[in-house]
């Protein structure tokens, strides 16, 4: 192969017979390149859900705050008008939920453990009372069941 100048000076990759390609793309002839592998991965995770009280009615302008276990890092949304709350772009980790609103009891939630491009849904249901008062819940180990988007988790456990 070679490189050949045209009459408008710009080059063309010559094939091996000598002609120039005919359809005005360049080749990129041994080459590893892939437009495949030009997408970003993703190496963080997200936790979706809906802030309630006990009669099921949505909680707007509820603090949530998710804190990475391990590394101390926290991020904080309000829940929208909805009582849906959106956390993104989270490292992986172990997390605990904590959930604030006047009116209502602190809400505690650890055991949440995201994995790479996880989109885990934790629903919290508010107890009344003062948010002095706390309610734990553990062990609220997410599902293995993404109901939030259409992907699977592939893989099995071979633990008996």
């Amino acid at each position: 192969m070679r490189l050949n100048r045209t009459k408008g000076g710009a080059q063309l990759l010559r094939r091996a017979t000598g002609s120039p390609p005919t359809d005005g793309h360049v080749c990129f002839a041994g080459s590893n390149f892939s437009p495949l592998a030009a997408v970003a991965q993703v190496t963080t995770a997200t936790i979706v859900g809906t802030v309630s009280d006990p009669g099921g009615a949505n909680v707007p302008g509820a603090q949530v705050t998710a804190r990475n276990a391990d590394t101390g890092l926290t991020r904080t949304v309000t829940s929208s008008d909805e009582g849906t709350y959106r956390l993104e772009f989270l490292p992986v980790g172990n997390y605990v939920l904590e959930v604030t609103t006047p009116g209502f009891k602190k809400a505690y939630l650890n055991g949440i453990v995201l994995k790479v491009n996880d989109t885990s849904r934790v629903d919290v249901a508010l107890t009344v009372g003062q948010v002095s008062e706390t309610v734990t819940i553990a062990d609220s180990a997410t599902p293995e069941v993404n109901t939030s988007t259409s992907l699977l988790r592939l893989g099995w456990s071979t633990r008996p």
